[in-house]
């Protein structure tokens, strides 16, 4: 009787691996961490999990991606999750064309799209300090300099300033580029793609995972684990935080470093008192609610909040009958919800 009783147990943990096994054997494999990202036509051939990562400039896109794949490599240092270039990943969604054309692309080599945010101000604070190509944007006094911007005297004519947009990405390796777009300010940037991003199904990911940077950086298996719901099958690499920088230029931080300016919100302190309430007056205080950001609440009057309120109120109902705002949910169904309808701070969107 205990010989049959082991024989059955030992055969059950054969299945179990097995299954496990096929899984990943599904997804084939790549020779390293960092490897260069396929191509979408390669996707069904390597059938690797493709991954579309989503965000903002020095909101942590490089540590979303490594953090995914490193969950994903085995012990053999063979990961199972690629990194899919097919759309320019800073892009501005709703000013894009052509996206319609790529939803049945991205359902047919099923891929999860990867989206995250950032506090603000954190944000603002890093873009001064690593601009790129959007340095006219956001170095008015040195737009034709590198490296971090230089301020002479503070002002806030960069926060109120129109912005130009450059064109950015190339094509190839991608399908989908940011052409030159016109903002207001350069807090619509954030207002407009944090937005998107809780409505990645209206431009064809129909499974995605929305994070915080600083839930990535400070617990970062609570993302791992809303990724594990995606994939289909748990975690097989390291789970821990990645401890060097991610990006080798930048100045980009350590985990550690990253962790503190978290915690101490020395950000804050980079700002004039005038810089900080320009800001935060351009900034949807609704949507930086849902994302529990909240440093914006001393620097904006009561009238202000409740101008800026009723006039994000307005547009969203503008932005509601135009388009009819749904998630997608686990079952596959649609339902209607409120615009921003999210009360996690790690939100996933389920085929």
């Amino acid at each position: 009787m205990q010989g049959s009783l082991f024989i059955v147990c030992v055969a059950s943990l054969i299945f179990r691996g097995i299954t496990l096994s096929s899984t990943l054997a599904n997804r084939a494999v790549q020779d390293k961490i960092g490897q260069q990202p396929v191509q979408s036509l390669e996707v069904a051939a390597s059938g690797l999990q493709p991954v579309q990562v989503l965000g903002l400039p020095n909101t942590g896109t490089h540590l979303l991606l490594d953090s995914a794949i490193q969950a994903y490599t085995d012990s053999t240092g063979i990961a199972h999750v690629e990194n899919y270039i097919a759309v320019y990943k800073h892009i501005v969604l709703r000013s894009t064309g052509g996206m319609d054309e790529l939803h049945q692309q991205f359902e047919n080599d099923g891929v999860i799209a990867l989206a995250i945010v950032r506090n603000p101000l954190s944000w603002l604070d890093s873009m001064r300090k690593a601009p790129y190509q959007w340095r006219p944007c956001f170095c008015p006094d040195s737009p034709n300099e590198e490296g971090e911007c230089e301020v002479t005297e503070p002002t806030v004519d960069w926060l109120e300033s129109d912005c130009a947009m450059p064109k950015s990405g190339d094509a190839p390796p991608y399908q989908v580029i940011q052409d030159s777009t016109q903002l207001q300010n350069v807090e619509d940037w954030w207002n407009w793609n944090v937005h998107d991003y809780s409505y990645l199904s209206h431009f064809g990911w129909n499974r995605s995972v929305v994070v915080r940077y600083e839930d990535l950086v400070l617990t970062p298996k609570e993302f791992i684990q809303q990724f594990e719901s995606m994939m289909g099958a748990p975690a097989i690499g390291k789970t821990t935080p990645i401890e060097d920088a991610t990006k080798g230029f930048g100045n980009s931080l350590d985990h550690d470093e990253a962790q503190l300016k978290i915690k101490d919100k020395s950000f804050l302190e980079r700002f004039t008192e005038e810089e900080l309430r320009s800001a935060c007056s351009r900034f949807d205080l609704e949507l930086m609610h849902k994302w529990f950001y909240h440093d914006c609440d001393a620097y904006v009057d009561t009238m202000e909040k409740k101008e800026q309120t009723e006039t994000t109120e307005e547009q969203r109902a503008e932005d509601s009958d135009s388009e009819d705002a749904t998630l997608q949910v686990s079952d596959g169904t649609k339902s209607a919800v409120e615009p921003l309808d999210i009360n996690l701070s790690l939100w996933s969107e389920h085929a």
